[in-house]
């Protein structure tokens, strides 16, 4: 009886473990190209999110997303495959890195999104299914800076967003998320959010959650939450409640935050996780 009883326990917990889909986002830092030992440490952490689904903004050049798919598959029993749409206009690529068993179909830029300026990136979006969630996935590394002109040119992208959001939706598609580098802080930068969400449709959760933590490290010390995490409409049954959080990487990998920044990316994952047994679009 004791060993049924186990036997069950361990299908339960390899059933709920495979309803649940991970999805992450991770600013690798590749201002500049992204050199092999930084890549390296990448890469271990990827291995240690164990993300099903993980947006990679500032992806510097573009083949790093192949070759961090190839490496995370030489792990026994992990395959990984990877999208990266080239952006024309920034070398700053946003690439998505996924388990071979998640489905992404339609990877590409959101054309105009980058306000057809150079150095300036389109949001990269994709349709993807998990399980028997399907939702319309989009990646962000909005523009950058403190000052009024940067956040003017940051409502205008907000604003082409919230447009493209708006159309997914009355196509018939429930479910988006908006996910990557928002350069927006909660605060500072309401009006950025508002516009975004101009029809209201939008839940910040990571404004909810982490408002007072940070995701963005600065000379070594903590900077602010400029990463963020959205969706639409996602059904309480979809969303795992509470479960949006920054990883803690530096510490996953045995540095302290100066160490981390300077080795691997001034940037800390955020993940959040989802019940994908069941579609309630």
């Amino acid at each position: 009886m004791v060993r049924l009883v186990l036997v069950l326990g361990l299908l339960f917990s390899a059933t709920a473990a495979a309803q649940t889909a991970r999805i992450a986002t991770w600013n690798l830092g590749g201002f500049f190209a992204i050199p092999a030992d930084k890549l390296d440490r990448i890469i271990d952490g990827l291995r240690r999110l164990d993300a099903d689904l993980v947006i990679l903004p500032e992806l510097n050049p573009i083949s790093h997303a192949e070759t961090i798919a190839a490496r995370l598959s030489e792990t026994p029993s992990a395959c990984f495959r990877a999208a990266a749409p080239d952006q024309p206009r920034a070398p700053q690529e946003i690439g998505f890195v996924f388990k071979c068993g998640v489905t992404v179909t339609n990877a590409g830029l959101l054309a105009g999104s980058d306000l057809g300026r150079r150095g300036y990136r389109n949001a990269a979006i994709a349709a993807v299914r998990i399980g028997a969630f399907d939702f319309v996935v989009v990646g962000l590394h909005l523009k950058a800076g403190r000052g009024l002109d940067d956040r003017i040119r940051r409502s205008e992208q907000a604003a082409f967003i919230s447009g493209f959001v708006q159309g997914v939706l009355r196509s018939g598609e429930d479910d988006v998320l908006i996910i990557g580098d928002y350069n927006m802080i909660p605060g500072d930068d309401d009006e950025n959010f508002e516009i975004m969400n101009a029809d209201g449709s939008l839940r910040f959760v990571s404004s909810e959650a982490l408002a007072d933590s940070f995701t963005h490290i600065s000379s070594g010390t903590p900077g602010n939450l400029l990463d963020g995490y959205a969706f639409t409409n996602v059904d309480p049954a979809e969303y795992r409640e509470g479960s949006v959080a920054i990883v803690a990487m530096h510490e996953r990998l045995g540095l302290s935050l100066a160490q981390y920044a300077g080795q691997v990316t001034d940037h800390l994952p955020v993940l959040a996780e989802f019940d994908v047994s069941v579609d309630h679009d």
